[in-house]
Protein backbone atom coordinates (compact mmCIF):
# COMPACT_ATOMS: atom_id res chain seq x y z
CA UNK A 1 0.00 0.00 0.00
CA UNK A 2 1.47 3.35 -1.05
CA UNK A 3 0.74 6.56 0.80
CA UNK A 4 0.49 9.68 -1.32
CA UNK A 5 0.99 13.07 0.22
CA UNK A 6 -1.91 15.52 -0.14
CA UNK A 7 0.42 18.09 -1.70
CA UNK A 8 1.84 15.72 -4.31
CA UNK A 9 -1.59 14.51 -5.42
CA UNK A 10 -2.50 17.97 -6.76
CA UNK A 11 -0.82 20.22 -9.22
CA UNK A 12 1.59 22.71 -7.63
CA UNK A 13 -0.06 25.96 -6.68
CA UNK A 14 -3.61 24.62 -6.48
CA UNK A 15 -5.22 24.75 -3.09
CA UNK A 16 -8.39 23.28 -1.78
CA UNK A 17 -11.04 26.04 -1.81
CA UNK A 18 -11.89 27.57 1.53
CA UNK A 19 -8.63 26.67 3.23
CA UNK A 20 -5.80 28.99 4.06
CA UNK A 21 -2.23 28.09 3.19
CA UNK A 22 -1.30 27.73 6.86
CA UNK A 23 -3.68 26.65 9.52
CA UNK A 24 -4.20 29.01 12.39
CA UNK A 25 -3.35 27.61 15.76
CA UNK A 26 -6.33 27.06 17.96
CA UNK A 27 -6.25 29.35 20.97
CA UNK A 28 -8.87 28.74 23.60
CA UNK A 29 -10.89 31.85 24.39
CA UNK A 30 -9.87 33.66 27.53
CA UNK A 31 -12.14 35.13 30.14
CA UNK A 32 -14.41 37.90 28.88
CA UNK A 33 -13.08 40.38 31.42
CA UNK A 34 -9.79 40.74 33.18
CA UNK A 35 -9.52 41.49 36.82
CA UNK A 36 -7.25 43.90 38.65
CA UNK A 37 -5.23 40.91 39.81
CA UNK A 38 -4.66 39.91 36.16
CA UNK A 39 -3.51 43.43 35.33
CA UNK A 40 -1.19 43.39 38.36
CA UNK A 41 0.29 40.07 37.19
CA UNK A 42 0.85 41.44 33.68
CA UNK A 43 2.52 44.58 35.01
CA UNK A 44 4.72 42.49 37.32
CA UNK A 45 5.78 40.31 34.38
CA UNK A 46 6.56 43.38 32.25
CA UNK A 47 8.63 44.86 35.08
CA UNK A 48 10.54 41.59 35.52
CA UNK A 49 11.26 41.36 31.79
CA UNK A 50 12.32 45.01 31.65
CA UNK A 51 14.69 44.43 34.59
CA UNK A 52 16.12 41.24 33.09
CA UNK A 53 16.70 42.89 29.69
CA UNK A 54 17.75 46.33 30.95
CA UNK A 55 21.26 46.01 29.46
CA UNK A 56 19.89 45.26 26.00
CA UNK A 57 17.27 48.01 26.31
CA UNK A 58 19.93 50.56 27.32
CA UNK A 59 22.24 49.51 24.47
CA UNK A 60 19.43 49.80 21.92
CA UNK A 61 18.38 53.19 23.32
CA UNK A 62 21.94 54.48 22.95
CA UNK A 63 22.16 53.08 19.42
CA UNK A 64 18.92 54.81 18.43
CA UNK A 65 20.14 58.09 19.93
CA UNK A 66 23.40 57.83 17.95
CA UNK A 67 21.50 57.07 14.75
CA UNK A 68 19.14 60.02 15.30
CA UNK A 69 22.17 62.29 15.81
CA UNK A 70 23.84 60.97 12.66
CA UNK A 71 20.64 61.49 10.64
CA UNK A 72 20.28 65.04 11.95
CA UNK A 73 23.93 65.82 11.09
CA UNK A 74 23.44 64.38 7.60
CA UNK A 75 20.34 66.52 7.08
CA UNK A 76 22.30 69.64 8.13
CA UNK A 77 25.20 68.76 5.79
CA UNK A 78 22.88 68.08 2.85
CA UNK A 79 20.52 70.95 3.69
CA UNK A 80 17.56 68.61 3.87
CA UNK A 81 14.26 69.88 5.31
CA UNK A 82 15.14 73.55 4.83
CA UNK A 83 12.31 75.92 3.94
CA UNK A 84 11.97 76.53 0.18
CA UNK A 85 14.27 79.22 -1.19
CA UNK A 86 16.96 78.96 1.50
CA UNK A 87 18.97 76.16 -0.10
CA UNK A 88 22.07 76.53 -2.24
CA UNK A 89 21.25 77.47 -5.82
Amino acid sequence: RTLVSFRTSRSPGRRKPGRSRTRASVIPPGPATSSRADERDVQANVAALRFARRGEIDALSQKLARQAGAIAAHCVRCRINEPAGEGVS
